[in-house]
């Protein structure tokens, strides 16, 4: 949740960010990746290629431990 109110503080102070959002969460994602590979020791081809949610679920889906 605290990532969540960062990422929208700083996207607040630099609006600029918006047109590369795309290009961040694709980068951010793949890294992702990578480490929930490396964590599980599930291959990466069981995660998605591709993020799953567009920046609004991003930003609001309900995260099930912070429940």
């Amino acid at each position: 949740l605290t990532h969540r109110l960062d990422a929208a503080e700083t996207l607040a102070e630099n609006p600029g960010l918006k047109a590369r959002l795309p290009e961040i969460l694709a980068g951010a994602y793949a890294r992702a990746r990578i480490e929930a590979t490396a964590q599980t020791g599930l291959p990466e081809s069981i995660f998605p290629v591709a993020l799953p949610y567009d920046l609004g679920a991003v930003m609001t889906r309900e995260i099930p431990w912070e429940g």
